[in-house]
């Protein structure tokens, strides 16, 4: 039963984004702002991963809200426009697809998806860089040591490397007998 209402909401989600995507690019392309989208055809339908959990219309159109509104106040600098763009954006991204004329409500869910798409891509990288800030000195700490007690072991490692090659010289110093058993003199007089 859960699963059922899970696929449910799964399938109204993907037809919703795919109306809005739909009409959105029916009316740029062929410029008829009052056509209403069909959906595909079963073949033409996507095969790309789905999520477990589609976001609610509700979280889309804040998303889609808040998204408008930054984007307003980061270009304009003014407060009560970006605040009327934000209460543009909420209602016209809360319509409902299959009522509404033109493209504006399909066009702020575009953007409330792509918003909410892109805050759970960038979730995982901004958890990593807060433990990183959080955990910093400890691990900096710790890769410090490690670092040391490398370069000890490097420094003891060089030292037994040049205590081999003395050792390996004194045998083959001139009238030693070298390690096949000649006598190095009468190997390097012939």
């Amino acid at each position: 039963s859960a699963e059922i209402v899970s696929i449910e909401k799964e399938v109204i989600a993907s037809t919703q984004a795919r109306l809005d995507m739909k009409r959105v690019t029916d009316t740029l392309l062929e410029g008829d702002y009052s056509n209403t989208p069909k959906l595909p055809p079963e073949g033409e339908q996507d095969n790309a991963k789905t999520t477990p959990a589609p976001p609610s219309p509700w979280a889309i159109a804040l998303a889609a809200a808040i998204a408008s509104s930054f984007a307003v106040n980061m270009i304009l600098h003014s407060w009560f426009i970006s605040a009327a763009v934000f209460v543009f954006a909420f209602l016209a991204a809360s319509g409902d697809p299959l009522d509404e004329e033109g493209i504006a409500g399909s066009l702020a869910r575009i953007v409330g998806r792509t918003t909410l798409k892109s805050i759970d891509t960038a979730t995982p990288k901004i958890r990593a860089v807060a433990r990183a800030a959080v955990k910093g000195d400890e691990d900096l700490a710790s890769l410090m040591s490690r670092v040391s007690e490398l370069e000890r072991e490097n420094a003891e490692l060089r030292l037994w490397v040049q205590r081999r090659k003395a050792v390996d010289d004194s045998f083959l110093l001139p009238g030693n007998v070298s390690s096949t058993g000649l006598d190095t003199d009468t190997l390097s007089s012939e």
